[in-house]
Formats: C-alpha cells, sequence, structure tokens
C-alpha cells in the first residue's frame, strides 16, 4: 500500500510541475524564467556564413592567457583523491576573461562584439566530476585581476551575484537533466537555483554545451536569511551535508554516533571514517567563530537527538516545532521519484532562519537521477526509504 501511495504521490507531483511550468508569468521579473519557453529558437536563422560557430543559446568566451585552470585532483599510487592542484601561486583560483553573447535576438559566434564582459577568478568544480574529461567550473566576478573586489552581474537574465557554477553535463548525454529538474523543483518547492543553458569557448577550443547555473548561498535572491549581527553567537544559517571539508565539519549529533552514512579504511576495516559530514556555508567564514559554530551544532544536535529519542517514538517530540515539514516532505517525494542516490549523504542543504525553522534545501546536482547511476536500482521499491 506504501508503494502505491507513494506512487501516486509523485505522478501528481509530476503532473502539477507540468502545468505549473507551462504557466509561468515570462513578464513578471520576479517570477521564474524557463529559458526554454523564452529563447530564441534553434531555427530562428542566422545570415553569417557558416564559417564559424553559430549559436542560438548564449555564448561563453573564456581567456585564461594559456594558464592551466586548477582544481585538478592529484591521486595517489591507490588512485584515490588526495588533494587538487593549485595556481603557480597557491592560490586555488586563477583569474581570467569572461565575455558574454546573450542578444536574445540573433544568434551568437566567436566573433561578435560581446554584450558583457568581465574579469573573473575560476576553479575546477565538484567532486567525482572532477575527474571527468569534460570540467565544470565555479566563477566569481570581479573587479580586478587580484579577485580582491567582487563584481555583480545579472548573468543570462539571472539575479544580480558574483558567484556562479558552470556544470559540464558529462555523465548525463541528455545534456538536460540540471535544467529540466531545476525548475520543476522551484515550481514545487519554492526557491531552486535559476539555470540556462549556453556554450563555452575555453581559450579558443570549443567546449560544449554548459549549464549556467546560481549557487547556493545566502543572498536576497537565492537563500534569503536575516542578517548576521557581528560578535553575536545567536544566527540564522546555511550548512550543507557532504563530503568532509578539512577541519570544517561540525561535530553534531549523528556526526559523533555514526548515525550518518559512513564508511571504513580499505587497509583496515576496523577503523570507521565517516564519509559525509555537516559544514557551515552561512555566516561566511570570516564570522565563524567557535561560539557560532557551537550554536550552530547544538541547535542541530538538540533537533537530531528529538529525532532518534524514545519520545519521538511516543508522539511526546513535537518536532513541527523545530522543523518545516512540509519542506521535507516535498524534498523526500522529489528525491524518491527521482532515484536520487546523493538525498541525506551528499549535495544536501539546510538552512534555518534565526526567527524560523530547519528547512531542507534548495535542491542541488540531478546529474545522476533518472537511472543514470552507476549502480543498478531495484524495481518495484522504495530505494531511499529502505536505504537505511
Amino acid at each position: 500500500m506504501k508503494y502505491r501511495i507513494a506512487g501516486i504521490a509523485a505522478m501528481v507531483l509530476v503532473l502539477l510541475a507540468v502545468f505549473l511550468a507551462d504557466n509561468v508569468d515570462t513578464e513578471n521579473p520576479e517570477k521564474r524564467v524557463h529559458q526554454h519557453l523564452t529563447a530564441r529558437q534553434q531555427d530562428a536563422g542566422c545570415d553569417c556564413d557558416g564559417t564559424t560557430l553559430c549559436t542560438h543559446l548564449p555564448l561563453l568566451v573564456i581567456d585564461t592567457g594559456g594558464v592551466v585552470i586548477p582544481g585538478e585532483p592529484i591521486l595517489n599510487d591507490q588512485s584515490e583523491t588526495i588533494g587538487y592542484t593549485t595556481a603557480a601561486d597557491g592560490n586555488t583560483m586563477i583569474s581570467a576573461k569572461l565575455s558574454v553573447m546573450s542578444n536574445e535576438e540573433q544568434n551568437h559566434h566567436p566573433t561578435d562584439t560581446p554584450d558583457m564582459e568581465s574579469n573573473i577568478m575560476i576553479r575546477i568544480r565538484g567532486n567525482s566530476s572532477r575527474h571527468f574529461n569534460k570540467k565544470s567550473y565555479r566563477v566569481k566576478l570581479v573587479e580586478d585581476t587580484e579577485g580582491l573586489v567582487n563584481r555583480d552581474l545579472p548573468l543570462l537574465g539571472m539575479s544580480k551575484e558574483n558567484d556562479w557554477a558552470l556544470h559540464g553535463p558529462f555523465l548525463d548525454k541528455t545534456l538536460i537533466r540540471n535544467y529540466m529538474w531545476m525548475n520543476i523543483s522551484a515550481e514545487i518547492m519554492g526557491y531552486a537555483p535559476e539555470v540556462r543553458f549556453c556554450e563555452v569557448i575555453l581559450n579558443g577550443e570549443y567546449q560544449g554545451v554548459y549549464v549556467l547555473m546560481e549557487t547556493i548561498k545566502e543572498d536576497d535572491y537565492r537563500v534569503n536569511l536575516s542578517n548576521y549581527e557581528e560578535g553575536s553567537d545567536q544566527t540564522s544559517y546555511l550548512v550543507l551535508l557532504d563530503d568532509p571539508d578539512g577541519n570544517r565539519i561540525l561535530n553534531n549529533y549523528t556526526q559523533y554516533t555514526y548515525e550518518m552514512e559512513f564508511s571504513t579504511k580499505e587497509d583496515d576495516p576496523e577503523q570507521v571514517t565517516s564519509s559525509t559530514g555537516i559544514q557551515v556555508l552561512y555566516p561566511q567564514e570570516e564570522y565563524q567563530s567557535q561560539g557560532v559554530l557551537d550554536y550552530i551544532q547544538r541547535d542541530i544536535s538538540r533537533i537530531e537527538r528529538g529525532l532518534y529519542s524514545s519520545d519521538m517514538v511516543s508522539g511526546q517530540y513535537d518536532y513541527e516545532k523545530e522543523i518545516d515539514v512540509d519542506s521535507f516532505v516535498d524534498y523526500y517525494i522529489l528525491q524518491e521519484f527521482l532515484l536520487n542516490n546523493d538525498m541525506f549523504s551528499r549535495s544536501t542543504y539546510f538552512y534555518r532562519d534565526v526567527r524560523g525553522k530547519l528547512t531542507v534545501g534548495p535542491v542541488w546536482d540531478y546529474n545522476n537521477m533518472l537511472d543514470n547511476y552507476i549502480r543498478t536500482f531495484a524495481s518495484g521499491r522504495l530505494y531511499l526509504a529502505n536505504r537505511g
């Protein structure tokens, strides 16, 4: 019976998303823009001579001056990732030039006059995707070549910001999973990163079709939280559950009790190493005093202990006072329908306004969804509900 209910819920979810997507208000800038409904179409035609790239999609041209973009995985003798390459000066990003051709009234060519130009800082981004032939990039718009001053610009019609992700669909040969499901998720759950198809040229070489995406961060137009008051320990927060990032992992309840997904060392099966952890994204790192980190850690741990307690089983723990239940329900149904193996182990965001409840989201990374994963899923069952 539970499978039938989940199946019906998933069907209703998708039908509702399709209806909403077809009724997008493109005249209201506060409404989400679905590029495939508003952009120039492929058959619009062009009077160029055809001797160079001609595309109806926006064109991004990146010039690093021949400098290799850092962020490639460094492997040991066992082919395990032990770090990532850096620039010659030791930094994780290098400076480059970005030219954007995005006039919706015409096709685009590498020789066109750019509609927008900016200095940028750039590096390879991702976890497993860093090993792919088609790289994804983190891009920060800056005023100067030193990258000291950020520059907010409305890239491809999205809200002004300086922090962006260039997603290179490699495993997803359809190229549309992130574009499609970010848009559908936004119609169901509220905010999800805006996305735009584009084509990319790097140092004169064509790289293919990419998806320019908003990154997930605290911002008026992204995850809008109450501003952090410097000197205060009590704060709104945005956190990410993902692979460990150095010493930035919280020692919350499910971390130190090994309730999170974990793995053991290959050469020492008795030694348990957590494979995931929670890291704080907001407040920014310069404001992450020990007091702030302790506050966030205690807040998350208190909720986790309640969920794992006998009071939860008996109904005495009033979790609805702490958790935005609707966000968790919507998130779970959507991820179960999509067979998202990363849910609640990687690429999972949570946030809590100092005046609100713990909320799951925004969504991120649909590259492996819909049976596009290396593992075969058993049919006829709820995968995530039974993962443990």
